[in-house]
Formats: structure tokens, C-alpha cells, sequence
């Protein structure tokens, strides 16, 4: 779907996420990849468009991540995306300026987080 698989970093099977219940994951294929912009911005329309319903899909989940600045994004539909960071003060000014699309299930744990010193 735009983005070449190979060569890639690193790759592995297992589950998409250690807690995961899905009876499949275990056989799942997982590939490190170092993409450009561009092919970033690809794997993030993947990822949503899967969800809504666009076609062509790509059988991916992409999960983006920056190892240098340890932070991750994955964008899970057209309402969501998750930013995760080794360190909240990375990600606070994101908490801050886009308050009022975080999920309110979710509040009170991120305020527990950013409020910390």
C-alpha cells in the first residue's frame, strides 16, 4: 500500500500487545521499519481508513514510533489516536492544547500523570 516492507529493522511474531486476549495474535508478524514522512503519513491512513471502511485496506496495524525521543503514536480511527512517551513532559504540551478531544473515560488517569512533577 505504498510503504516497502523490506528491508526492515528487525522483525518478530507474537501478539500486537502483551495484554492482548486475541487467540490469533500469537502468530502475528511484526516489522521495525525506518520510513520517511511520507510513508508515516501512509501507514497512519492505513490504520484509519481500515476502520471506516475505505478501500483499498492494507491487513496492517502501524504503530509509529521514535525511538531517539521515546514516544509512540497510534492512530486507531478517524476520532483516535494514542501518544505515549517515556517521560510526560514530552507529551504535555499535546494534554494541553488538545484537551478538549481527550476521551473523558480516560481523564482522570491522564490528570494523575500530567500532574505529577
Amino acid at each position: 500500500m505504498g510503504v516497502p516492507v523490506t528491508p526492515f529493522v528487525a522483525a518478530w511474531r507474537g501478539p500486537a500487545h502483551p495484554l492482548s486476549s486475541d487467540a490469533d495474535a500469537e502468530g502475528r508478524e511484526h516489522r521495525a521499519l525506518s520510513v520517511s514522512w511520507a510513508e508515516a503519513d501512509i501507514l497512519l491512513w492505513n490504520n484509519i481508513s481500515k476502520e471506516i471502511g475505505v478501500r483499498p485496506v492494507a491487513p496492517v496495524i502501524s504503530m509509529l514510533v521514535d525511538a531517539e525521543r521515546g514516544g509512540m503514536a497510534y492512530a486507531y480511527d478517524d476520532r483516535g489516536m494514542d501518544i505515549i512517551s517515556v517521560s510526560p513532559s514530552q507529551i504535555a504540551p499535546l494534554y494541553v492544547q488538545f484537551d478538549s478531544w481527550l476521551l473523558d473515560h480516560d481523564r482522570g488517569r491522564m490528570a494523575e500523570v500530567f500532574a505529577r512533577p
